[in-house]
């Protein structure tokens, strides 16, 4: 068997142990340095007596003296202090007999605490000791005429009650430093699992608050201060951070149906919070976690698109085989067909066969975007070579593209991601922005917008528009109005953007005019650009 070992030295119950000696001194003086005793000096029984209990006292005051100044080594002390015990304890009761020989009992005391608190085999020393010097003071009183029988009964009796209390102390000493290390190993990971979750919630996006069954708010994270519109909580009432939340909370507490309830406030925006009771009492303490429902919606459009780009890649990449050679058999038969209903026919052929294969190209492009390289590149002189090889691109179609004089603006993009986005609104513009009368008219401008002058591209149409109710789904895939349109364009634009921090939005002009926005962030340009601009 391993002998313990303490973690750390006790100071605290050697202090109590010093003083408990102090007062058995104290009280042994009391009771036997009476006014009408001898002098002090003379060597009778009673005066031996108080002169050791005087030696005792002195000894024990002198002990508690050197604790308090924290002098010596902590275990030399407690052996001391054993001694000290064992030996004046003895004595004192061999000086005064039967029947206060019952004094020496103290010795077992004594040699418990000190055993509790040293382990290890020096309480079996002690032990040894302490049953020698009994043993000692009986044989003394034997030469001097004693009971041989009653006083070595009563010396072996004593020294095995030491011994049994050392052993017995020394295993309860080793289960105690064992229990202690286990505390304080739990104690630390306690400390390391409370740090982790309050990092945990610190960092989250969700907004979690504890309250009582009062409704005393007792913990709330970053978030959920954020998403309340709330400076600090500092254990206010759930009703002053959050009236609509606090009723919604006492409606559950009245009718609540089962462990996790789900109530949405509007104020101070829309918020989706379920309410877990911490007990199984609904009206005791319970956590509430709140997250912004536009941030759920997202998530959960994320999650859907996410599963329906994987299946219509996947379809995708079976049909663009079989595109390929239809394609290539309309091209062969076109070669040797001459009758003009034929070649009608076929033409009818490849041109939906390059809208599926666009289509196809469409899906396989927004499931394999790459990552943005973006660069600095100068907006006006790189829109007036884009709309250049635009127009070329499209020059026997009548649609008029307007390029508005801008100033210069640095921008910091993917220059390839940027040039596709353009593509899919001028497209779309071409396609939707025709007048009932008229060819379609465009007009793109280049310009700092707000008061943070960031750089914006506006492409404006004189079409008739979006309806209002159905702008919400504008950039959804597969949502077209247009019974050529695929649907995947303007969702295949903003993904683009937001790959290079772009947001795209969509906004009726005061014109008349229906405008795609596309917006990028505010972009410093090193000190020597701007000095070349300046």
């Amino acid at each position: 068997m391993s002998e313990p070992v303490a973690s750390a030295p006790n100071w605290r119950g050697l202090r109590f142990f010093n003083a408990y000696r102090l007062i058995v001194a104290a009280l042994l003086l009391a009771a036997h340095a009476l006014p009408d005793k001898s002098s002090f000096l003379q060597l009778d029984k009673d005066d031996t007596f108080t002169l050791l209990s005087a030696i005792y006292g002195v000894a024990a005051l002198a002990l508690l003296a050197f604790d308090e100044l924290r002098r010596g080594r902590y275990a030399t002390r407690l052996q001391v202090g054993l001694a000290l015990d064992l030996l004046m304890l003895g004595l004192l009761g061999h000086v005064e007999g039967a029947p206060a020989a019952n004094l020496q009992i103290l010795m077992i005391i004594s040699m418990a605490y000190a055993s509790l608190l040293l382990g290890g085999r020096e309480s079996l020393a002690f032990a040894a000791l302490g049953s020698i010097h009994l043993l000692v003071l009986a044989q003394w009183d034997v030469e001097h005429g004693g009971p041989a029988d009653m006083l070595f009964t009563h010396a072996g009796l004593l020294g095995m009650a030491l011994f049994a209390v050392a052993i017995l102390a020394r295993d309860l000493a080793r289960r105690l430093a064992q229990t202690e290390r286990i505390a304080a190993q739990r104690g630390i990971d306690l400390a390391n699992e409370t740090q982790l979750n309050q990092l945990i919630l610190a960092r989250t996006h969700e907004g979690v608050i504890v309250i009582d069954e009062n409704n005393d708010t007792h913990h709330a994270n970053e978030a959920a201060l954020r998403l309340l519109h709330c400076q600090h909580h500092g254990n206010r009432q759930l009703g002053d951070i959050n009236p609509e939340l606090a009723e919604a909370v006492r409606a559950w507490r009245l009718h609540p149906e089962d462990s996790l309830a789900v109530v949405r406030i509007a104020r101070p925006e829309r918020l989706h919070v379920r309410i877990t009771p911490l007990t199984d009492n609904p009206q005791g303490p319970a956590a509430l976690f709140i997250e912004d429902d536009a941030y759920l919606m997202d998530q959960l459009q994320r999650d859907k698109l996410a599963a329906i780009g994987r299946l219509t890649a996947s379809i995708a990449h079976e049909l663009r085989n079989p595109l390929g050679a239809i394609g290539q058999a309309g091209q062969l038969l076109e070669q040797t067909i001459e009758d003009a209903q034929d070649r009608r026919l076929l033409g009818i052929i490849r041109s939906h066969v390059g809208r599926i294969n666009r289509i196809v190209e469409n899906v396989l492009l927004t499931s394999r975007r790459k990552l943005a390289e973006p660069q600095a590149i100068e907006l006006s002189d790189w829109l007036g070579h884009f709309i250049e090889q635009y127009r070329e691109l499209h020059a026997s179609e009548d649609a008029v593209i307007e390029l508005a004089p801008s100033p210069t603006l640095l921008v910091q993009v993917d220059p390839g991601h940027l040039e596709q986005v353009l593509l899919i609104l001028l497209d779309n513009a071409r396609l939707h922005g025709a007048p009932r009368v008229g060819h379609a008219h465009i007009r793109i401008d280049a310009r700092p917008l707000g008061p943070q002058k960031r750089p914006c591209i506006e492409i404006c149409d004189d079409g008739p528009g979006i309806p209002p109710e159905l702008r919400e789904r504008l950039f959804e895939p597969f949502f077209t109005t247009h019974p050529q349109g695929t649907g995947l364009g303007l969702f295949i634009a903003r993904e683009l953007a937001e790959a290079n921090q772009l947001s795209v939005q969509y906004h009726p002009d005061m014109r008349g005019e229906s405008c795609f926005r596309l917006i990028f962030p505010r972009h410093e340009p090193p000190q020597e650009h701007r000095e070349a601009l300046a």
